[in-house]
């Protein structure tokens, strides 16, 4: 890395010019290509085009169609510090893109009669704990395991982004928790914890780490020699991305992960091997007759409701057309792959640049299927006006102010294994401050005054106490974690 932003900004400022970087790494059509063939290749050049400026990190991008590659190229800089361009054959860091290999995983075991997927997790991972009702393999599959999110747990408990995370780590905070966002079944909720502990199953039942399995069984027969599970921070990846984060001020930061556990993640792989991929294609590759159809048969709830996921794989339909795909976002990484199986079309795309936009309404994997199946498209959606009355906040509450020092003092969640505190200084007399965060103003969310809610950050606090009316602890809800409970600790002497 940099020594200090002065040094990137120094950096920057000897970049080639964006002409002079691309001149020989360009993809252009073949010399008998069609005129229809060179327009689609300069559209998506137009698309990527934004990262061809002056030192910034860019994309890797990748389209295959009937196995065969109509689009291989690379935009914008690797690493800031030795301005290499990104290339096709540019190593990424997948993020939860690496899902559905893992799944991958787990449904060759079931197909092999090794696993089956209605097994309770605690006989394969007993360090989970016991919720009085068991939580099945399929449960982390389909994320209806009700299971709080380690990613945002870790949050909650002011670790960086950045630091590492063992798997002993990792073990604790699953261990440590007392409850469960639903009960398993009942409700779909994205949760990375389940597919750490599905990449600790493949070990237990196959005696080889995700690493050692995937090599075997899915990377080396689909030629995909530039792909990797990484569960050891200290691995090197050849031709390895790293990834940034624009600075306020101008120029980038590196925002690069630090995990040794993988599964939700820990995929290294280039734009060209992952247009390799196709899980609604597998069987013959892989040998494994009925793999394809396990991994995008759409997960159930107990009500038996059909989910929009499958395994690793979200199910989606893009202007009429059925799409199987999955993007990835972590640190300074945006990734995305996606699948038209009616085209046996791949599209591949990573980015090493918090900003960009791989997935998602008019990203960039949207614009490339506008350009190469525009005739399989049906006409876009026009978005309707704005309008309606937006919901607005309480008024006439007033700021908390009576009895103020009940909320103050020092609160412990062991399931966090973290001191917060309750602090005075905002606008409505409370404010949390957070292990290595800055402090959060706390907001009245009704009359009661015992609910609150944070400013600017989606986190909600409700205050317990007992029948004297002494505040004993309080509960948190953030995003996908819910019922995280603080107990009040004795005031310091």
């Amino acid at each position: 890395m940099c020594a200090s932003i002065l040094a990137c900004v120094v950096a920057l400022a000897v970049v080639p010019s964006a002409a002079a970087q691309s001149t020989a790494l360009k993809s252009p059509a073949p010399m008998d290509a069609k005129p229809q063939e060179v327009q689609a290749v300069q559209a998506v050049q137009a698309v990527f085009a934004r990262y061809e400026t002056q030192g910034s990190p860019g994309c890797a991008v990748s389209v295959t169609q009937n196995s065969a590659t109509v689009f291989s190229d690379g935009y914008g800089l690797v690493d800031l510090e030795h301005q290499q361009r990104i290339t096709p054959q540019t190593a990424f860091y997948a993020a939860s893109v690496s899902k559905q290999f893992t799944a991958a995983a787990i449904g060759l075991l079931a197909l092999r009669g090794q696993l089956a997927l209605d097994t309770n997790v605690r006989d394969l991972v007993p360090e989970v704990p016991d919720y009085g009702t068991p939580i099945t393999v399929r449960h982390l599959l389909h994320h209806t395991s009700g299971l709080r999110d380690y990613l945002g747990l870790q949050g909650l408990a002011g670790w960086p982004e950045d630091m590492l995370l063992t798997e002993r780590d990792f073990l604790a905070m699953v261990s440590r928790q007392k409850g469960l966002n639903f009960p398993p079944g009942t409700k779909h909720l994205y949760s990375n914890t389940g597919y750490v502990l599905l990449s600790l199953i493949v070990r237990t039942v196959s005696g080889l780490s995700l690493r050692e399995f995937a090599a075997k069984e899915l990377f080396t027969p689909l030629g995909m020699t530039n792909t990797t599970f990484r569960d050891n921070h200290l691995t090197a990846v050849p031709r390895r991305a790293t990834a940034y984060a624009p600075e306020a001020g101008g120029g980038f930061r590196s925002s690069v992960p630090g995990f040794d556990v993988i599964g939700d993640g820990g995929l290294f792989t280039t734009a060209e091997d992952l247009a390799k991929w196709n899980p609604t294609a597998l069987d013959g590759p892989l040998k494994a007759p009925g793999l394809s159809a396990m991994l995008v048969t759409p997960g159930r709830l107990n009500s038996g409701e059909s989910l929009a996921y499958a395994m690793g794989l979200r199910l989606e339909t893009y202007r009429g057309l059925a799409l199987v795909r999955h993007g990835g976002s972590y640190g300074g990484y945006r990734t995305e792959m996606t699948v038209a199986p009616s085209a046996n079309m791949t599209i591949a795309v990573l980015c090493n640049l918090s900003t960009a936009t791989p997935y998602g309404a008019n990203g960039f994997s949207q614009r490339i299927l506008d350009i190469y199946l525009v005739d399989q498209l049906a006409p876009p959606i026009t978005p309707p006006l704005p309008g309606g009355i937006m919901g607005s906040r309480l008024s006439g509450l007033g700021p908390f102010v009576a009895r103020f020092s009940d909320f103050t003092g020092d609160y412990f969640s062991d399931e966090l294994d973290v001191r917060w505190s309750i602090q005075p200084g905002t606008p409505s007399g409370i404010a949390l401050q957070r292990r290595n965060l800055s402090p959060l103003a706390l907001e009245p969310r009704d009359p009661s005054m015992v609910s609150f809610t944070a400013v600017g950050v989606p986190l909600s606090v409700r205050f317990e106490g007992d029948t004297a009316g002494r505040v004993t602890g309080f509960v948190i809800d953030s995003g996908d974690m819910t019922g995280i409970r603080f107990v009040k600790l004795p005031a310091r002497q």
